[in-house]
């Protein structure tokens, strides 16, 4: 399986990245780019993005490299 499929496949198996709105971007060999938009239900009492959004863009991402595809 190539990037361009491990890419397609994460981002159409994940209920929740998708729930988040969270998207992978780009695969290579040690290398992964999630991405989010950010909206206001997604912000902290003080107006910035919640940390959580960030942690579960990281962990989407590492994740890749503990699937059976890799």
């Amino acid at each position: 399986m190539d990037f361009q499929e491990i890419t397609e496949y994460r981002n159409t198996h994940n209920p929740y990245a998708a729930r988040l709105g969270i998207v992978v971007e780009e695969i290579q060999l040690g290398y992964a780019r999630a991405v989010k938009s950010i909206g206001p239900d997604d912000l902290n009492p003080v107006g910035l993005a919640h940390g959580g959004c960030y942690f579960s863009m990281v962990c989407f991402a590492i994740g890749i490299y503990y699937t059976k595809f890799i």
